[in-house]
């Protein structure tokens, strides 16, 4: 007569042993989760800087320049090249180009890394001059 009680054993055994290894991977990522130093009252800063030039087809037109959510200038544009500098202040480099006349818009996106930026606007398109 055969016994199959010691092929139980050895199931039992592994899957206790998993369960184990689980809980202690459990265990080990929310010690790391809770030693990590991350304050939500505490806001994240960047080094970066960007100059916006608006150097081609922007005379004599108004326009609002927004990065993310913020509007960073709203206005007539007068004389061209107009420099508008500002500290990244979020995760996403993307401007954005509203058209109060005609409500176009248009994005660009920019290097993380910040630096000077010539934008030029030809037949309302708008773009990062290389």
């Amino acid at each position: 007569m055969v016994h199959h009680l010691n092929t139980n054993k050895q199931f039992m055994t592994g899957s206790f042993m998993l369960a184990f290894a689980v809980i202690v991977i459990v265990v080990v990522f929310l010690y790391m989760s809770m030693r990590s130093d991350w304050d939500p009252s505490k806001p994240k800063t960047y080094s970066e800087q960007f100059e916006i030039c608006l150097s081609k087809g922007f005379s004599n037109d108004s326009i609002t320049v927004m990065m993310g959510d913020s509007v960073i200038f709203h206005g007539f544009v007068s004389s061209e090249p107009m420099v508008i500098q500002v500290q990244r202040f979020e995760a996403n480099t993307s401007l954005m180009f509203v058209n109060p006349e005609t409500e176009t818009v248009s994005i660009v996106n920019l290097d993380e890394n910040g630096g000077l930026f010539n934008i030029v606007n030809e037949n309302g398109v708008i773009k990062v001059a290389p």
